[in-house]
């Protein structure tokens, strides 16, 4: 198991603490009697400055701050075996650093040196024993147990932290693969449909252009109306096939909106494609209805048909829908409504369904909204801009 990403630099609180033992070391230097002698006073002074020294480097080298005290631990058991001092309580912490942010076999030893160490200074003690000798022992040895679970712990909570991050990082990365490959496949489908779009606008051209040919020797009316039908026309195909180049001009723009190209579809027969199967399904439309742009119209047939299906997959097997058509003065709404189990079941999980519809809208200058409703279901609303000139104007 690999150690704890290091900090780049000490905490504030090591520090603080770093300079206390520190000044715990050089105290004994304005006291050079008795147990703090020359050359003790010396060695003492040194310990201290290791033990500063593993306290500032405990975060950002956890395992060479490690190897110090171990190195530390032997020579402060054979230089002052019978002494206590304050700066033993760096036992404690590293132990718990050790346990958590050190490799495994680094913390294993420190703890064994932990524990070797306590017990040689608790043996160094026995021809002096007492009960308070023992009680501490134990104490001790019951703290450096504790520390130690409570490292080992952090050290799990850690790379069960680091697992997660990564599953999400790898999902994130999934998701992004998945939407890439569902506007790809959309590209793929909107060439596809490119095809229709040019050859049934250039059939009719045609057709109308021979026809005000010949026409116009006998009937000029004829060949004017003929004449305004393939202008109209054109100006409309022209229009979706801008669109479309617009969006295939770039192949590896994956954020410019998407849709397929017109191709005439009827909702209501839709509807009623869907009512023969059982479900309970109903249509609304408000408004005076106008003829659409294949494009446009085939936008507002493929969302009507996703969603429906998507209420019909997820919905349940008492779900009913409704669906409502709404027409203004510059553009038009559809709405479909379920009562189904709602947004949790709604999609695969990828969202690419929703994906293709608001692509679908958007390269109409339109908008889709999608989502759970508040008591129960899901809906999709989709609102997409249309010339009503072109309509006015266009023959019938």
């Amino acid at each position: 198991m690999k150690e704890e990403t290091s900090d780049t630099s000490p905490n504030m609180a090591d520090a603080v603490l770093a300079c206390l033992f520190g000044l715990s070391g050089s105290a004994p230097l304005l006291i050079a009697s008795g147990a703090f002698a020359f050359p003790h006073i010396f060695y003492l002074w040194i310990l201290t400055l290791m033990a500063s020294l593993i306290i500032l480097m405990r975060r950002t080298v956890p395992n060479v701050a490690s190897t110090l005290l171990i190195i530390t631990l032997i020579f402060r058991c054979l230089l002052f075996p019978n002494l206590l001092f304050i700066t033993d309580i760096i036992v404690l912490i590293m132990v718990y650093t050790a346990s958590a942010r050190a490799r495994v076999p680094v913390a294993v030893l420190v703890i064994l040196s932990a524990i070797g160490s306590l017990t040689f200074i608790w043996v160094q003690r026995l021809p002096q024993y007492s009960w308070q000798d023992a009680w501490l022992f134990v104490t001790v040895l019951a703290l450096i147990g504790t520390t130690s679970l409570a490292g080992f712990a952090r050290r799990s909570q850690r790379d069960q932290a680091q697992k997660f991050q990564a599953a999400e990082r790898l999902l994130q990365q999934e998701t992004s693969e998945n939407q890439r490959g569902a506007i790809v496949r959309e590209r793929t489908r909107i060439a596809r449909d490119l095809h229709d779009i040019v050859a049934h606008t250039l059939g009719v051209v045609i057709a109308q252009a021979d026809g005000g040919r010949y026409a116009g020797r006998k009937d000029p009316e004829q060949a004017l109306r003929a004449l305004d039908t393939i202008s109209d026309m054109s100006r409309a195909a022209l229009s979706d096939i801008r669109s479309i180049v617009g969006v295939l001009r770039e192949p590896s723009d994956f954020d410019s909106s998407l849709t397929p190209q017109p191709v005439t579809h009827d909702i209501a027969s839709l509807i009623e494609r869907v009512k023969e199967s059982g479900i309970d399904i109903a249509f609304v439309e408000l408004g005076v209805n106008h003829p659409l742009p294949a494009g446009i119209g085939n936008a507002l047939f493929r969302i009507c048909q996703e969603s429906v299906t998507n209420s019909m997959k997820h919905g349940g097997p008492h779900v009913a829908i409704v669906i409502k058509l709404e027409w203004q003065d510059r553009d038009v709404s559809l709405s479909i409504v379920d009562n189904g189990r709602g947004a949790s079941v709604i999609s695969d999980g990828k969202g690419n369904g929703i994906i293709g519809m608001s692509e679908r809208a958007a390269l109409f200058g339109g908008t889709l909204e999608a989502g759970a409703r508040p008591g129960g279901g899901f809906m999709v609303r989709a609102t997409i801009p249309y010339d009503r000139d072109f309509h006015e104007r266009r023959p019938q």
